[in-house]
């Protein structure tokens, strides 16, 4: 024991000090939940538990595999807008490349590409992107068919009412896989976030304060109406109210010699579940609606990036897909109908297409024959083979109207006569 009253005091003292810190430290702990400080990264800012993390996601229409006008320039412009995720659409072909330039993962099929490993959900309509180890948020990417274009038909003088048929019956039918897929996901507590080329417009931008700009008209676009029923956030329309002092035209930077161009607001980022939208960002030229500019600008679509402060989930069990294509026989006469069996669809975008046996599914590569399966789960297709060489052949189940996801294949012989 040590008898000096000074040193004693200071033990004391220090004991006291000793008390209060620890004191304090577990007051700390118990009243934040037993988490760490947020620690900073180049991308992210997390917690143990929530796993908090900071991620920018882009949808970006490249214009016929980013090449038309510099594909060097297409990579730069993700660069500049610093994205991790990006929803491309038009990508083709490109989609390898474009990844290897970038460093980054990809999904050819669904048109993605990623910093962060890309996980096959087993499902068509999205997959999982796994930002830390065994930690993930869904992901869906869209390219919705061009043609009927609401915005073109009412300049045209089509009625309102006309239009929104079409929408009812083309991008409506188009979206209705992931319109039931993607908010079964947010119930289970998993953040998602959709990305495309809609090819729609949007009622938070055809509103009475903006009709000056829409023709005189309000319009209630049912695709985006849709998913805000579904609360699925329009992350620029979150940051950015207005549609007067922020139109955002992402539709299109390119100017037509001898047409009256209709600018809109047509590619857009949807999140929902635990995520806040932080900022949203127009990418495109140096004009007036670009916040991040990059020149010359090589797509006729404006992209757009949004930041997000978004939870992490344990990666969900992956479903186990038992989507199959099988051929009645393996081999057949040329001259003789091809029958192909396919079971277990999923949505209203199925096809069916004859490839040379081996080929690599994607919209630049030419496929001999084609047929939609429609909106049946189960059923036949019949084929002709009078085109068909003597060879071997791949029937490829796929999914997508613009993006190509394959599903399933069969192989089968067809010989001569």
């Amino acid at each position: 024991m040590n008898s000096n009253p000074f040193v004693t005091f200071l033990e004391k003292k220090n004991q006291v000090r000793t008390f209060i810190l620890v004191t304090a430290c577990l007051t700390f702990i118990i009243m934040t939940g037993f988490t760490r400080p947020a620690v900073a990264s180049n991308h992210s800012k997390h917690n143990e538990q929530g796993a908090m993390v900071d991620i920018k996601i882009m949808t970006y229409n490249i214009w016929l595999g980013g090449t038309v006008v510099s594909f060097d320039k297409t990579v730069a412009a993700i660069k500049a807008a610093r994205a991790d995720v990006v929803g491309i659409q038009e990508g083709g072909a490109s989609i390898p490349a474009l990844a290897e330039k970038l460093g980054f993962y990809y999904d050819e099929g669904r048109q993605i590409i990623s910093r962060y490993p890309i996980i096959d959900s087993g499902h068509p309509d999205f997959v999982y992107i796994e930002v830390e180890p065994g930690k993930v948020v869904a992901y869906s990417n869209t390219h919705l068919t061009p043609y009927p274009y609401g915005p073109y038909d009412i300049k045209d003088g089509v009625s309102v009412e006309d239009v929104l048929k079409n929408e009812r019956m083309y991008h409506m039918e188009e979206m209705e896989s992931k319109f039931k897929v993607l908010p079964k996901l947010v119930k289970d507590g998993i953040p998602v976030f959709l990305t495309g080329d809609f090819n729609v417009a949007s009622h938070l931008d055809w509103t009475e304060s903006a009709k000056d700009s829409h023709f005189g008209v309000t319009v209630e676009w049912p695709v985006s109406k849709k998913w805000e029923q579904l609360k699925f956030r329009d992350t620029y329309r979150e940051i950015h109210p207005d549609p007067v002092t922020h139109p955002a035209y992402t539709w299109t930077p390119v100017i037509y010699e001898d047409w009256d161009e209709v600018h809109d607001r047509i590619d857009f980022i949807y999140a929902a579940g635990p995520s806040v939208t932080l900022d949203s960002q127009i990418v495109g030229e140096d004009g007036p609606y670009s916040d991040i500019k990059v020149m010359p600008w090589p797509s006729d679509h404006r992209a757009v990036v949004s930041t997000f402060r978004t939870e992490l989930v344990q990666m969900p069990e992956i479903l186990n897909s038992t989507i199959s294509i099988t051929t009645e026989k393996p081999e057949y006469v040329q001259g003789e109908p091809v029958s192909l069996q396919y079971s277990d669809l999923i949505g209203p975008i199925n096809w069916v297409a004859i490839y040379p046996t081996g080929t690599r599914v994607n919209p630049d590569v030419p496929l001999l024959d084609w047929q939609y399966t429609g909106k049946h789960q189960k059923g036949t297709l019949t084929f002709t083979s009078d085109n068909l060489a003597p060879g071997t052949y791949d029937a490829v189940l796929c999914y997508g109207a613009q993006g190509t996801k394959e599903l399933a294949r069969t192989t089968f012989t067809i010989v001569a006569p």
